[in-house]
């Protein structure tokens, strides 16, 4: 397999077909769609700081040499973790070309790397031909966010700041974990995963009904095991449209997505199933010391290990809550497995961790499998082989975040978050509070977003929305991280199509005015001078 997928992205690397971007296509309102007006995208690796720079199409036998180089790291790694690696591989290169097989269209803008995607989804259907359109949707995220945050309530402004960002890069990282759990549930790739980010998921599933059964069980466990860690404030919405034939999706695949959104919609605003002991028994109230160890440390970290094993890996955390030096836990689901997501700073840590667990007594054979992500960065293989001395798969990717807090350096030497008043411009070296000392605060979200995937494109196919999904994700969350590492500004929430961040009053106007001129890059609007993709913002 792996050689078929190496000749497949050399194929489509080589081919003379350009990609056209996806936002030239969108007509809500003032834009009519001209097809003679395109914008052509240039061939380039996916990189986190790259996504509006003014690239020269790649040589492609620059293109050739790094994904050659890519393949041989992968030929490190154990067979069984091929299948979860070459997504991630597709994306790195598939995101700015498009497939050569697509005789159809003048001007392709479908992704080679989404049309792959939807492709393999769209020839695992169920028995009778038909599928199961999944939309899975974490609701009460602000609230979750904000709940009992008060400075007086947290000690201080510094822990405040900590608090915040541990629950805010939890709601950001359980999107795709929760998606991935089901997955492995069900026994299906990532590539059944059509979509990740903003706080929802979209999933293409096999219409069987032992799918039906084991979706619904996996929901109840991740519900129950949601409330018992995030109270019920955070909870899992899973709605689901049944679909007779693959004809049936292409012909009519935005009134598809728009009924599964109607339908998790009216499960949201519907009156709550769970009886008053149940809910009373899952409430529970975490305690400030880990929100804020949490939120103290996740700055550093640079990795992401999602580990699925038979038992509870109790040896990760710190025996006594006072104790900073354990690993950082950030979630934990048991369904028919147990599933663990930790943040580590590097590759190492991960092998010295797995390796702790291959020496603990009893714990040898408890790990099934482990994915390693690497935050904002898409250089993600190992450069040796130490993943094959387990006897578990170890598949690697990277994941793009919003996660950038400013950091000053403690007196332990590693990065500390600036409280918010630092933020602000307030500091010891600015003991007289010298110059306009204030914080601002930012929201923001895309314009009629709901319209142009239900409407925005005629006759949208499976891969165009995929490809619109992503690249809008990649946008808020990779992007806006790297020009608020610019300004210092503080990422309380970014991805999907939305974002909130807080920063020195000035750094944020010009942050937010940065901001506007690359989406409009972005989306290639010198060109199309399309109006209909826009986003609002207010300080």
């Amino acid at each position: 397999m792996l050689e078929t997928e190496h000749q497949l992205l050399e194929k489509a690397i080589g081919a003379s077909k350009s990609l056209f971007a996806i936002f030239d296509r969108i007509a809500v309102e003032k834009h009519e769609f001209k097809d003679q007006r395109r914008s052509e995208l240039p061939k380039v690796i996916l990189t986190a700081d790259g996504l509006t720079t003014e690239f020269k199409r790649a040589a492609d036998a620059d293109l050739k040499s790094h994904l050659n180089s890519d393949f041989e790291r992968l030929k490190n790694l154990r067979d069984s973790a091929h299948v979860d690696t070459l997504p991630y591989l597709f994306q790195k290169y598939g995101w700015r070309i498009a497939d050569p097989d697509d005789s159809e269209k003048k001007y392709p803008d479908e992704a080679f790397c989404d049309r792959f995607r939807a492709n393999q989804a769209l020839e695992k259907p169920g028995a009778t031909g038909g599928y199961l359109l999944v939309k899975g949707d974490l609701t009460g995220i602000q609230e979750y966010i904000y709940h009992n945050i008060q400075a007086g309530k947290t000690g201080g402004l510094g822990n405040l700041a900590k608090r915040l960002r541990a629950r805010s890069t939890l709601v950001s990282l359980l999107t795709d974990f929760v998606a991935n759990v089901i997955l492995r549930e069900l026994g299906l790739s990532s590539y059944h995963l059509m979509f990740a980010g903003g706080g929802h998921f979209n999933l293409l599933l096999p219409n069987d009904p032992e799918i039906k059964v084991r979706l619904n069980m996996t929901t109840e466990s991740l519900d129950k095991s949601m409330r018992a860690q995030f109270g019920d404030r955070l909870e899992l919405i899973i709605a689901h449209m049944e679909i007779k034939s693959r004809e049936e999706l292409e012909k009519n695949t935005s009134l598809y997505f728009e009924a599964v959104n109607v339908e998790r919609d009216h499960k949201k605003y519907s009156q709550h199933r769970k009886d008053l002991a149940d809910l009373f028994d899952h409430r529970v109230e975490k305690g400030k010391r880990k929100e804020i160890r949490m939120g103290g440390l996740f700055p550093r970290q640079r990795y992401l290990l999602e580990i699925v094993s038979t038992e509870k890996l109790r040896y990760f955390e710190p025996e006594d809550e006072r104790d900073f030096r354990g690993d950082l836990v950030l979630a934990e689901f048991t369904t028919q497995a147990h599933y663990t997501l930790l943040a580590i700073k590097s590759k190492g840590e991960a092998e010295n961790l797995l390796l702790k667990n291959k020496a603990e007594k009893g714990q040898d054979e408890n790990i099934q499998s482990v994915l390693i992500l690497a935050l904002n960065d898409t250089d993600f293989l190992p450069n040796d082989n130490w993943a094959t001395e387990f006897d578990f798969p170890i598949s690697f990717g990277f994941r793009f975040l919003g996660k950038n807090a400013p950091t000053k350096i403690g007196q332990d030497g590693e990065p500390e978050i600036l409280d918010f008043s630092e933020i602000a411009g307030k500091s010891k070296e600015n003991p007289k509070n010298d110059g306009f000392v204030r914080l601002g605060s930012l929201m923001l979200d895309v314009d009629n977003l709901g319209l142009i995937f239900s409407h925005g494109i005629k006759n949208a196919s499976l891969a165009q929305i995929i490809t619109l999904s992503r690249e809008m994700n990649y946008f808020f969350t990779a992007h806006f991280d790297q020009r608020a590492k610019e300004q210092n500004i503080y990422v309380v929430y970014s991805g999907g199509d939305d974002a909130f961040a807080v920063g020195k009053w000035d750094k944020l106007m010009k942050f937010t005015k940065t901001l506007r001129e690359d989406f409009q890059k972005f989306i290639c609007y010198e060109e199309n001078k399309n109006p209909d993709v826009h986003f609002s913002a207010g300080i």
